[in-house]
């Protein structure tokens, strides 16, 4: 099972909220911890009521789980888990499980989606690469495996990746707006969009250069209509891209920004 690219690292440490204060001429900052012992915290979402959302991966010791921070700019926010037992897979402190969430909808129509990272294919549990739907009461419905796709669509594919690396999978954001679900696959190299009847359309693949492979791990939508997709090369280079949703093809509209990091 091959899981180098498809694990991208615990460093990712994200339930600390940094707050900017401005003291004279200088922006002075100050980070305060909102909660912590976590295993392998991979998503965030802020909820309808203000509330934050994080998918946890998990490690060796603890499943993976959804947890809800209630109140999360309090001195003590309450914490609860309404999604816990979901899968996880690595070693020598590199795990993948749930990654992506984002919330969309409030009341009845509330909805939380969440992505399970790598594929069936790879890890041999059917769990692994499912978009999932989480409802107010913590019920999960299992909505499609974009891990399976994508491992197959790599496969077809792989005349893309000359440096041998697919077929390979790993959904790893996942963005809802009014209409859309789109998940971004770091292993894949794709942004797929799910449809309402479970289908499943590859609207952008993020080819490799000549040194790196693309990796790309969020989405956003601007004010402008554009997707922005988020993600790491290796060698530590950054990649940004926007690409404006249904003008795919020699139509589509792309903008593309590399900012180069300082190698680790």
């Amino acid at each position: 099972m091959r899981l180098a690219k498809s694990q991208l690292g615990g460093a990712i440490i994200v339930i600390l909220l940094a707050v900017g204060l401005a003291a004279s001429a200088t922006a002075q900052s100050t980070i305060t911890q909102v909660v912590g012992r976590l295993h392998s915290p991979r998503g965030l979402a802020f909820g309808p009521g203000g509330q934050l959302f994080v998918a946890q991966s998990g490690d060796e010791t603890v499943d993976g789980s959804i947890i809800e921070i209630l109140s999360p700019m309090a001195v003590r926010p309450r914490v609860r888990t309404i999604v816990s037992g979901l899968p996880v897979v690595g070693e020598e402190g590199e795990f993948s499980g749930v990654d992506g969430i984002s919330v969309f909808g409030n009341g009845r129509n509330f909805g939380l989606y969440a992505i399970m990272a790598v594929d069936p294919q790879q890890t041999g549990d059917p769990a692994f690469g499912n978009l999932l739907r989480v409802n107010r009461s913590g019920g999960v419905e299992t909505l499609v495996n974009v891990g399976s796709f994508d491992y197959e669509w790599t496969d077809e594919h792989q005349w893309l990746v000359p440096f041998g690396d697919f077929p390979d999978a790993n959904p790893y954001g996942v963005l809802v707006v009014p209409g859309h679900v789109y998940v971004v696959d770091a292993g894949a190299n794709t942004l797929d969009e799910v449809m309402p009847d479970g289908s499943i359309s590859v609207l952008a693949f993020f080819p490799n250069n000549a040194l790196a492979d693309a990796t790309p791990t969020c989405a956003c939508q601007g004010p402008d209509g554009f997707l922005y997709v988020g993600g790491r090369w290796r060698w530590w280079t950054a990649l940004l891209t926007a690409l404006r949703p249904r003008s795919i093809g020699s139509t589509r509209r792309t903008r593309t920004y590399r900012s180069h990091g300082t190698p680790r």
